[in-house]
Order: structure tokens, then C-alpha cells, then sequence
């Protein structure tokens, strides 16, 4: 039968000592941890943070970009069917950060308006 008392001062002493979870807890129930390789990545080439796996700039931060942001944009519903315009679908189009809710939405909608004017 394990110490459970011994094993939570292993697992304690692991992962002050800097361990990661997954090998602090291999180390104190006495299992080897897999040895691992360290990554060796190339150094970033320049201007590669710009691009995106799809090939192109960021609509939402791409400064050329003009979204059309209709009239009734107010009257838009939450969440509309794939064929039609919602907010929360244009509010994600002009905001650069994630829109959580409609009040940040229409934050978003109305910053991204009154930038354009």
C-alpha cells in the first residue's frame, strides 16, 4: 500500500523544485517520466507575424479594409440565420479584440463608426 502523505510531499517538492504537473505527478508515484527532446525552432523571418495560414492580413486590424455597416444595424438580430447579417457577425468584422456579449458589440460597432467618419 502507497503513503499517500509520502507521495503529496514528492509531488509538493517536484513542483517547487520546477517541475511540470504531468512529470511532478510521474516522480512522486515513482513512474518514469518520457524522456523528451528539446525544439530547436528557426528564428522568425521578418514580417512573418503579419501573415496568416490563410495568406492574407487580419480583416479586423488591416487598416485598408472598409466593412459597409448598414443603416439598421441596430434593428440586426443577435444571432441570424448563415444567410443573413447579424450583429454579433459584423461587430466580430470591425472589432479587434473578441466580442463577448451585445453590449460589447455595439461598443465595437459604434468605435469602429465613429473611426470611419
Amino acid at each position: 500500500m502507497v503513503d499517500v502523505s509520502l507521495v503529496r510531499q514528492r509531488y509538493q517538492r517536484a513542483l517547487d523544485g520546477g517541475m511540470s504537473i504531468a512529470d511532478a505527478t510521474s516522480f512522486a508515484n515513482g513512474i518514469p517520466a518520457p524522456s523528451r527532446q528539446p525544439v530547436r525552432l528557426d528564428p522568425p523571418r521578418p514580417g512573418a507575424a503579419r501573415q496568416q495560414s490563410s495568406g492574407g492580413a487580419d480583416p479586423r486590424t488591416d487598416s485598408g479594409r472598409r466593412v459597409r455597416v448598414p443603416d439598421n444595424w441596430r434593428d440586426l438580430k443577435w444571432i441570424a440565420p448563415p444567410d443573413e447579417m447579424s450583429i454579433r457577425s459584423l461587430a466580430a468584422q470591425v472589432s479587434p479584440t473578441p466580442v463577448r456579449n451585445k453590449a460589447d458589440a455595439i461598443a465595437a460597432i459604434e468605435a469602429y463608426i465613429a473611426g470611419t467618419k
